[in-house]
């Protein structure tokens, strides 16, 4: 489950709640289960490979007219019997194969663009394809960096329409920890996210590492599964941290353990779009530590709700740790500051809101 897959259920449960009908057609294993497990309507249909490696691109094209037909038939079948009048893409194949179609069908075509664009786009053969079919289609990037490099590419200004992720300010508040899971005094610096190289997880170690020599009651607690796991896990020993930095895998109840901590870091050095965990930590009053990475320093204002430092600056983060480890005053007044941000920009019902707006444009 990643945030591209929680945020289309945050988005298709919030439009139930207003009585909106939809269906989703996808290959998608995670989607189809949890659209099964809410009853919502579904259908799984094989869709080839996203042309963003060369193997995806071979495998796309080759298998695009099968495709296409199968995609069209679909929305003609869902045109006629359930009068579907939007088309909401989530992938590339259907953004390139249908869009155009989709609209001599009578829909209104809408791409949502989770990732920040690099090398799958900007370096892809079908780019000039994706450019001219998004003039039929209104894209919906999570930021306006990303919104950025989409007209960057040739996209119309017009055409592209910013909407925010949205956070559960319920779910996520503060809550005081209870008394069996005080911190002995600890200081705690944590993260969550996937453990993978562009997370930046193994610079978020070395930092910690510069600032535990300077500062030896802090600790470094790292929430998430991923290919890196092993590496930082060496990292950490290698450094002499073993006993200082936990690494904590999966956890369900995430609020629970931004509560337990005192500062939240994310430092990725590439991909990040929107940083959706560090505004589920500014929703808990966390002080927020990030690199400046595309939509992640919307989410974090400089010196207000956390800390902004350059992506892959080991000692600013290092430093950016101290500096809020020995000011409580100030970690105090950025997690308010940070709720606040959440609370005027980046709530569920914000988000909602926005997306009905461009719907019914």
């Amino acid at each position: 489950m990643g945030g591209g897959e929680i945020h289309t259920l945050q988005l298709f449960s919030g439009l139930k709640q207003r009585e909106h009908n939809f269906y989703l057609v996808s290959s998608c294993n995670i989607l189809i289960e949890e659209f099964k497990k809410r009853a919502w309507p579904h259908k799984k249909a094989w869709a080839g490979r996203e042309p963003v490696s060369i193997k995806g691109l071979v495998i796309f094209t080759l298998t695009a007219p099968v495709v296409f037909c199968r995609l069209f038939f679909l929305l003609l079948k869902y045109k006629q019997k359930y009068h579907t009048d939007k088309l909401y893409c989530l992938t590339l194949i259907e953004k390139l194969l249908i869009t155009i179609p989709a609209r001599l069908l009578g829909y209104s075509v809408f791409w949502i663009e989770h990732l920040r664009i690099e090398r799958w786009l900007k370096l892809n053969p079908y780019l000039p394809c994706y450019v001219l079919n998004s003039y039929f289609a209104t894209t919906i990037p999570v930021s306006r960096s990303v919104k950025n490099q989409l007209v960057n590419l040739g996209l119309s200004d017009k055409k592209v329409a910013v909407i925010y992720n949205g956070i559960d300010i319920n779910k996520f508040q503060p809550k005081k920890p209870p008394t069996d899971q005080l911190k002995d005094n600890k200081l705690i610096v944590g993260t969550v996210c996937r453990l993978c190289p562009e997370k930046g997880v193994a610079d978020l170690i070395q930092a910690f590492a510069l600032a535990f020599k300077k500062n030896n009651n802090l600790r470094l607690k790292i929430v998430g599964e991923g290919p890196e796991k092993e590496n930082l896990v060496k990292l950490s020993n290698e450094l002499r941290l073993a006993e200082y930095v936990y690494f904590l895998g999966w956890q369900e109840d995430i609020p629970a353990f931004l509560n337990s901590l005192d500062i939240f870091a994310l430092t990725p050095v590439r991909r990040e779009s929107f940083g959706i965990s560090a505004a589920e930590a500014s929703a808990c009053e966390l002080p927020v530590i990030a690199t400046n990475i595309s939509g992640l320093k919307e989410v974090v204002a400089d010196q207000k709700t956390g800390l902004v430092v350059a992506s892959g600056n080991i000692e600013k983060i290092s430093e950016a740790i101290l500096k809020l480890a020995t000011d409580s005053d100030l970690r105090i007044r950025m997690g308010k500051a940070g709720r606040q941000r959440v609370l005027d920009n980046f709530t569920l019902k914000r988000m909602i809101d926005r997306f009905e707006e461009v719907f019914q444009d």
